[in-house]
């Protein structure tokens, strides 16, 4: 598990216990709250997109996929 501020676009997550891929990821500030993610990630099922906010000290589960040799 990562925090979100640690991941990155085009990494593969697992968000609502589906895999998506990171497709744009935007960092706001205010003065309240600490900074705020707002992402476009994609499905990789289905190809449907989802815009949603994340608080950058949340943690979510990254997929990691190794190469054989």
């Amino acid at each position: 598990m990562k925090l979100v501020k640690e991941v990155r676009v085009e990494n593969v997550i697992l968000f609502q216990n589906k895999p998506m891929i990171v497709l744009r990821s935007d960092i706001h500030r205010s003065c309240r709250n600490d900074f705020t993610y707002k992402w476009k990630i994609k499905n990789i099922l289905t190809n449907k997109f989802i815009k949603n906010i994340f608080r950058g000290d949340k943690k979510i589960n990254v997929i990691i996929f190794k190469k054989n040799q």
